[in-house]
């Protein structure tokens, strides 16, 4: 038997008993919403883990490649939107969802607009944003084990989906974050020894300074723009704030994610330059599966592998729960939620399969799911500060934009500009009373 199947197993056995175990533990409450108990360290590394999925470290390196560290300013955007919606998220909405026991983001745009078109709106919107970066995590595995010739596309994206769905049923939210703490020393480990086996093979620091494409002032500011505010449009993320023991440990467990992530997107940036000071002529969707390649040994290669897939199922099974959640929340809540809740999964597992059979270009998704979110975004900050009555001006504005952009300029980040736009147009219309 291949290494890579040996560790596979291992891996699959290891997280199923943990789930097995939990599910022996947990209450209807643990399965849906953590039991409202999650302490610093679940929020810090379970947003960490469900953060970095394929399409991370895929097009972060890829933009990496080609644009050096121009892409600091997503990062510094990035940084001041975890501490950012950390601070708004304890001290304006903690008390609201936990008073009110709210389990979603479309129960908390309820509340503030009473508006059941908003509601369901916004089920439409985030479910859809959820389900564009689940695409791009599963595509992004499917193709790793593709690449690798461990199985085909196809065969892949079945193996990912049934291991993620076993647990998810078994365990819930609790097993969401209970797995994604394991999951996140994984993926850093993964890092770390990708980046020791460069290190070990360079005599100075040159290839640090190797000219890359430059980066436009706009595509600059989109990035930076695109970092800092699409935080507020990630429905995961309110689930995290819903689930929190406390404000402090909610303000502390986000603020503090940005550490692992400024490592983490540090040394994919030196990834990608290092790659491209040896092979500047490379697919950038292929950097980071040749990092792995090359710059880890032949004999820890299927682990390193394992390692990645552990990333990217952290973040698939955060979008599958997120999804059902929000779908079963919208319509149905009152009898069996979570047999009900177990069915939407595996229906949404069954359309992510789907989907992913057919849409494989991973960098155009992801482009295409940053601007999509960040149309989500601006309506989403502005609940934190607002009773809700223009939510649904700045929503539509916001898709116009959107859809104006893909039109008129493609899949490219400035369509984040566009999005913007939109939504500042939707601002200045008038509401009636």
């Amino acid at each position: 038997m291949k290494q890579e199947f040996i560790y596979l197993i291992i891996y699959v056995i290891v997280i199923l008993c943990i789930s097995f175990y939990i599910s022996k533990k947990s209450s209807s409450n643990d399965f849906l919403i953590a039991n409202r108990d999650r302490g610093f360290w679940s929020i810090l590394f379970s947003k960490y883990a469900g953060s970095m999925g394929a399409g991370w470290f895929i097009t972060y390196t890829a933009f990496a490649y080609e644009f050096g560290f121009g892409m600091f300013g997503m990062l510094i955007g990035f940084v001041l939107g975890y501490v950012l919606f950390a601070y708004l998220g304890s001290t304006k909405l903690y008390d609201l969802a936990h008073k009110n026991k709210l389990y979603t983001i479309n129960q908390l745009v309820y509340f503030k607009t009473k508006s059941n078109l908003a509601k369901i709106i916004t089920s439409i919107y985030s479910n859809l944003v959820q389900f564009l970066w689940l695409i791009i995590s599963l595509v992004g595995g499917a193709k790793l084990f593709e690449h690798f010739n461990f199985f085909t596309y196809t065969q892949s994206l079945f193996i990912l989906l049934i291991i993620v769905g076993i647990y998810l049923i078994l365990s819930g939210f609790k097993g969401v974050i209970i797995t994604d703490i394991i999951q996140s020393f994984i993926i850093l480990g993964l890092l770390i020894v990708i980046s020791y086996g460069i290190f070990s093979n360079v005599n100075s620091f040159n290839f640090m300074m190797v000219e890359t494409k430059p980066l436009s002032i706009v595509n600059t500011v989109g990035l930076f723009l695109y970092g800092l505010l699409s935080f507020f449009a990630y429905a995961d993320r309110y689930q995290l704030l819903f689930s929190a023991k406390s404000k402090k440990d909610f303000m502390n467990g986000m603020s503090f994610a940005v550490v692992p992530l400024l490592i983490t997107a540090t040394m994919l940036i030196v990834i990608g330059l290092y790659v491209f000071s040896l092979n500047p002529n490379l697919d950038p969707a292929i950097v980071f599966l040749y990092s792995l390649e090359n710059y880890l040994s032949s004999s820890i290669l299927s682990l390193g592998v394992i390692f990645f897939l552990a990333g990217i199922m952290s973040s698939i099974d955060t979008y599958v729960f997120t999804i059902a959640t929000h779908s079963m929340f919208s319509f149905d809540k009152k009898n069996n939620p979570v047999f009900k809740l177990k069915i939407r999964m595996i229906i949404t597992l069954f359309l992510a399969l789907v989907v992913a059979y057919f849409s494989r270009d991973i960098i155009d998704l992801t482009v295409f799911g940053a601007a999509f979110s960040m149309s989500f975004a601006v309506p989403m900050l502005y609940l934190f500060f607002g009773k809700g009555k223009k939510f649904l001006n700045l929503v539509y504005g916001g898709f116009i934009g959107f859809v104006l952009g893909i039109i008129f300029l493609g899949i490219n980040p400035i369509i984040m500009f566009t999005a913007l736009i939109g939504n500042g147009v939707g601002a200045l219309i008038r509401v009636k009373k």
